[in-house]
């Protein structure tokens, strides 16, 4: 086991050179120094705290063939770290072998996943849900008589009519076996007949043993060949022990059971030191598919940090009712400690409905009146919703909302910027810098102008897909995945070299000089770039109220880990109105807590993260019909103010 003991001076000397506006409290130096597994509440500086202990651990480091392995849930949490990191001399050095900073998938598919694959004569092909649905579209399947009739479909009918789910065709581990994940099975015995005289014995099985030699495989196969290969390999665990003998897991409270279950099975012994950090309160992604969520991190007990630099105590005294862990003493270390701003619950009814973002946005004009420049990150976000008669979705709010654009990706004013993002991560996600420099590509033909036509002849801007559609129909996609390629894998371009590349580009699309100075600078060259760059995630979903204030719209999950300056609310259903059946936990300095109710435990920890966004105003929209008079009394004395929109103006004291 490796042994690096940070001291007060080992901190002292990191903020003193690193950065003086850090400060560390006791109870954060003591995280810094001591491998205890941590509950961070929202805005407590978690990030900057791992950043921290790693560069300080980086400076101690003097092992050739060893590292420092840091595991985040996204890739999100993974770009902040590396972000930090780089901004500091001896951070960089973490950015290299022997050390390794990507996802848990990524550590799957790199260490286990990829190296069983290729042992097994397969080439490899990682896919995400949608990638893989289409490359199974492309096999030959027979045809299966339906349960209830004796009508017989191309086994594709049922995939595409969602009786049987595409995404449950999976392996799991289970004694040394690999066998197919049972709820698919389940699902096929539901359906279809599989014991006529014609068809195999075993077809599934057989079927994906013909997706694995083709390299198709889903995500989640890539833990059942984890399992598989540190099951048949002894020595390969004991490998992965002596090369990280430190590792970090950053948004534990994220992980699924099995993601838990295979860490645990490699890092939890005496030759490694394991620190986890999350926020058990903030698990909204833990069962997402259905899956379990993992045990020995959220039901255990944590080292709480309950104090938060992002809003003040106005903002903390009203929300720590939803705390699930009860983090009761949910507080600001901020200065000032109090906001100066009205939190503001909006009660409207069917009619009124589409006028709250309107409402929230002329109660943001007017703040800004009073607090010039404060109020610029602004973000309305709510639960999913059922899209029912009688539910209640983000779209009843406006209808105009997409949520197939609520994806965000990243945005760069420059190529050259995801081109030195691309050179940075090398070592990261392939498909995923292969996905910017794509979009890259297209947002350039939309700079200079370039359309191609649609099925109805009409002259629109290029997608992803029709760009790439076309430049296969024009026998030109194999050049110019080699200039993609060379951009992800090899180093950052000099200028000669660039120029070149870009000429290249520029014949390969039908690009010259006339294209207008918007694209000469798109695609000139920068190397003064030194970090990733810090660009802003282009937002799809914009209201634009009446008064002309854009707001963001996006769901919960959306925004999980963004801070904003204002934030509202809406209340949805699934099941349950959500704000409204949690309002006691807004309302009551001891609610009472939801226990096995999986319904209110959801709603309770959506609701923490949501209302945990703002720094400085936070507001919340509720049908009046679902808020008693009663409860309208307990928010106006925790200190909410209260606008009716309704049409029938009624008065509620």
């Amino acid at each position: 086991m490796v042994n690096l003991p940070i001291t007060d001076t080992d901190i002292d000397e990191l903020v003193n050179k690193y950065d003086s506006k850090l400060t560390f409290c006791q109870k954060r130096r003591e995280v810094i120094q001591n491998c205890n597994d941590i509950q961070a509440c929202p805005g407590s500086g978690k990030t900057t705290l791992v950043a921290a202990k790693l560069i300080i651990l980086s400076k101690k480091w003097i092992e050739k063939h060893k590292g420092i392995c840091v595991l985040t849930h996204t890739n999100t949490a993974k770009s902040v770290i590396l972000k930090m990191l780089q901004k500091h001399p001896s951070g960089f050095k973490l950015l290299s072998y022997p050390h390794f900073i990507g996802t848990i998938q990524e550590f799957v598919d790199r260490f286990l996943g990829i190296p069983y694959c290729k042992s097994a004569g397969w080439e490899v092909k990682v896919l995400d849900s949608e990638g893989y649905a289409k490359e199974l579209f492309k096999l030959n399947w027979m045809k299966f008589t339906t349960k209830t009739s004796s009508k017989k479909y191309p086994f594709l009918y049922y995939i595409r009519s969602k009786k049987i789910n595409f995404d449950d065709f999976t392996y799991y581990f289970d004694c040394g076996i690999l066998k197919l994940n049972e709820k698919f099975l389940k699902s096929v015995d539901k359906h279809i007949v599989t014991n006529g005289p014609n068809i195999p014995s075993n077809y599934f099985q057989y079927k994906k043993q013909e997706i694995c030699k083709r390299g198709i495989f889903p995500y989640k196969d890539m833990y059942a060949f984890a399992r598989k290969l540190l099951f048949e390999n002894l020595i390969i665990k004991r490998s992965l022990q002596d090369r990280f003998p430190v590792v970090f897991i950053d948004e534990m409270q994220d992980t699924q059971e099995y993601q838990d279950d295979l860490l645990n099975q490699i890092f939890k012994c005496d030759k490694v030191v394991m620190q986890r950090l999350g926020d058990p309160d903030q698990a909204i992604f833990d069962g997402i598919s259905g899956e379990k969520p993992n045990k020995t991190y959220n039901n255990a007990r944590l080292v709480p940090i309950i104090d938060s630099h992002r809003f003040g105590n106005d903002i903390a005294s009203k929300i720590k009712g939803l705390s699930y862990n009860r983090l009761s003493n949910l507080r600001s270390i901020r200065s000032p400690s109090e906001g100066q701003y009205p939190h503001t619950i909006f009660l409207y009814d069917d009619k009124s409905i589409q006028n709250v973002l309107d409402a929230f946005g002329s109660l943001i004009d007017n703040l800004q009146l009073e607090h010039k420049d404060q109020l610029k990150v602004i973000k309305a976000v709510g639960g999913v919703g059922k899209e029912k008669p009688d539910g209640l979705t983000i779209k009843h709010y406006w209808d105009q909302y997409d949520n197939s654009k609520a994806s965000k990706s990243f945005k760069a004013k420059r190529l050259i910027n995801i081109v030195k993002k691309c050179s940075e991560q090398r070592e990261g996600n392939v498909s995923e810098n292969y996905e910017l420099l794509l979009q890259g590509i297209v947002d350039l033909l939309r700079t200079a102008d370039k359309k191609t036509r649609n099925t109805e002849e009409k002259e629109v801007y290029y997608s992803k897909t029709s760009f790439i559609k076309e430049l296969k129909e024009n026998n030109k996609f194999n050049n110019f995945r080699q200039i993609l390629t060379t951009w992800i894998i090899n180093e950052f371009p000099t200028q000669n070299i660039w120029c070149h590349q870009i000429e290249q580009l520029r014949l390969l699309l039908g690009l010259d000089e006339q294209n207008g100075s918007n694209t000469k600078d798109f695609i000139s060259y920068d190397n003064a770039l030194t970090t990733l760059p810090d660009q802003k995630i282009s937002a799809t979903n914009i209201y634009e109220c009446d008064n002309g204030l854009k707001i963001e719209v996006s769901t919960i999950h959306g925004v999980k880990a963004e801070t904003h300056d204002a934030t509202l609310i809406l209340e949805t259903k699934y099941r349950k109105n959500d704000i409204s059946s949690m309002l006691d936990f807004f309302t009551a300095d001891t609610p009472k807590h939801p226990g096995e109710d999986t319904l209110q435990a959801g709603y309770m920890r959506k609701l923490y993260v949501a209302t945990s966004r703002p720094r400085h105003l936070l507001c919340l929209a509720i049908n009046r019909e679902n808020v008693s008079q009663k409860q309208v009394e307990k928010l106006y004395a925790k200190g909410w103010s209260i606008i009716c929109l309704m049409s029938a103006h009624e008065p509620v004291r």
